[in-house]
């Protein structure tokens, strides 16, 4: 399956700075086009998504300064996908040289831009980590989510109704759900098994097996109506 293929805007300023960064969206194999001009907010613009690029020592000062609190606000006030990028890890919080804020101070205010502004930070090691990474942020905007490669031969599958019957039991997960939908393919199947034959299902040790028991033998009414009803349509399923 060919990737999505995306365009990339680099704000002047930051090209002018970073030229390394530059080239290495410039050359990126997803990279379909590029332009370098002026953006108001932001330091690079990929489809939708809006980047604002620093280095651990500039998202202290800007912090220091009151310059971070300003761009974050008009990052959240624009109609697109905002993200912070570090180049670096949130280790080198502690090793700044020439700051007089505390790493304490700098996680926090990490955790309150994801928090309370709801824009990610994304740290990446090295420029060719973070220019990686913010491509593949943008393409999972503008690829068709059922086309998603999971595997060689696989793609991202409804699930089935018995597979939601055991996707609604806590601690059971898509790949588990698919086996025990394999081993039991109706309601009654599961009213009629025992611990031991839950336990049979790869990925099921005794205590799922045992959770999932109690679940279908103390939520009998529920499971009832469901295999009344046994129409696949009838049931929703949100993907995130």
């Amino acid at each position: 399956m060919s990737k999505e293929q995306v365009n990339v805007t680099i704000d002047s300023n930051e090209a002018a700075q970073n030229p390394e960064m530059t080239e290495i969206f410039v050359l990126h194999k997803e990279v379909e086009d590029y332009e370098i001009t002026t953006l108001n907010e932001g330091d690079i613009l990929i489809e939708d998504c809006l980047f604002e690029r620093k280095e651990p020592s500039d998202f202290a000062s800007s912090l220091q300064e009151g310059r971070l609190k300003e761009q974050v606000e008009r990052l959240g006030g624009r109609d697109k996908h905002s993200f912070i990028l570090v180049e670096g890890d949130m280790k080198d919080f502690e090793n700044l040289q020439h700051t007089q804020m505390p790493a304490t101070s700098l996680r926090g205010m990490t955790a309150s831009i994801i928090a309370r502004n709801k824009i990610p930070v994304v740290f990446c090691s090295e420029p060719q980590t973070l220019a990686d990474m913010s491509v593949r942020i943008a393409r999972k905007t503008v690829e068709d989510p059922e086309g998603v490669q999971t595997k060689t031969t696989d793609t991202v599958k409804e699930p089935t109704f018995m597979e939601n019957v055991f996707l609604g039991i806590e601690g059971i997960g898509y790949e588990t759900a698919s086996a025990l939908a394999n081993r039991f393919k109706s309601v009654q199947m599961l009213h009629n098994a025992t611990v031991e034959e839950f336990q049979e299902a790869k990925g099921v040790g005794q205590g799922l097996s045992e959770k999932i028991y109690q679940h279908i033998n103390t939520d009998d009414d529920t499971t009832e109506n469901d295999s009344q009803s046994n129409d696949e349509d009838s049931v929703e399923v949100v993907s995130i």
